[in-house]
């Protein structure tokens, strides 16, 4: 309605709110053929309690600068670019470079994957290469004989255990343990004492300022999902790994002192001499 339109008329009223909490709004306005209207609206007042965070009340309280200084909060506050800014996409490239066939050849002989344990050459499968006679075994043997260091054969390797006995991987003539995993152990940190909520994340955050993390692992109850009050943390570096035990061992966490020692290698079973078939000590708890 433009103030031409508005002219005349008898101001807006309206009503403080009742006992209901219902006030009336009346108001009036020109018809089609100028007459005088009268609109008397019933408007019910709510009041509604709202949870606000003291930051937000506190943003509330500031005054305004610059350009907008003196505007009023009733005022268009949308906020537009200065200048229009257009997103142009570069079209592909339709040149495309073709290689020569001889080359492509030369790189897909290089990447193969399929290589020949026998003689070492890619190209061919162990059991069609050209330089092993027939009825060779498909391993090459390794120098000092079938008796010696690192000799052929499958099971003769286990160095005094009879024909036909299985030997573990980590027993036979000439097998040297993982130091991948011997590494891993010795960067290890067994964490005890820790809250029933914490988390992964949590334990992250906290020994992350020792060092570079390679595995955080925390014990759960399979039924609640809740720490089991023990986990287990791995450094990439050793000297990380005795840093965070000086500073994280006796330190107060969520109403807790935390006890951060070295993790102890698991013990090898007495069944890991025999095969797997052969293992009757074996309990399914599942």
């Amino acid at each position: 309605m433009s103030a031409k339109d508005t002219a005349g008329l008898p101001p807006r009223t309206e009503t403080e709110p009742d006992e209901k909490g219902i006030k009336i709004v009346t108001e009036y306005r020109r018809g089609k053929n100028k007459e005088l209207i009268k609109v008397t609206s019933r408007v019910q007042v709510s009041k509604e309690d709202v949870r606000v965070s003291k930051r937000v009340l506190e943003r509330k309280e500031w005054k305004r600068f610059g350009r907008h200084k003196d505007k009023s909060d009733k005022e268009d506050m949308i906020t537009f670019l200065g200048e229009p800014f257009v997103l142009e996409m570069k079209q592909r490239s339709t040149n495309y470079y073709v290689e020569d066939d001889t080359e492509v050849k030369r790189r897909r002989d290089q990447i193969s994957v399929v290589k020949c344990k026998f003689c070492g050459e890619a190209g061919h499968w162990t059991l069609k290469c050209p330089k092993r006679k027939p009825g060779e075994s498909a391993t090459r043997p390794m120098p000092g004989g079938p008796g010696g260091p690192g000799g052929a054969g499958m099971i003769s390797r286990g160095g005094g255990g009879a024909p036909g006995k299985y030997v573990p991987m980590h027993k036979r003539i000439g097998a040297v343990a993982s130091k991948t995993v011997k590494d891993r152990d010795s960067h290890s940190l067994r964490v005890t004492n820790i809250s029933e909520d914490a988390t992964e994340d949590d334990l992250r955050d906290l020994f992350r300022r020792c060092g570079e993390l390679t595995r955080v692992f925390l014990a759960r109850d399979r039924q609640t999902g809740k720490s089991r009050g023990f986990a287990f943390v791995s450094f990439q570096r050793a000297d990380d790994a005795e840093r965070a035990i000086e500073l994280l061992n006796g330190y107060g966490y969520d109403n807790l002192i935390l006890h951060v020692e070295k993790a102890k290698p698991r013990e090898p079973k007495k069944d890991d001499d025999k095969p797997s078939g052969a293992r009757s000590n074996f309990k399914n708890k599942y």
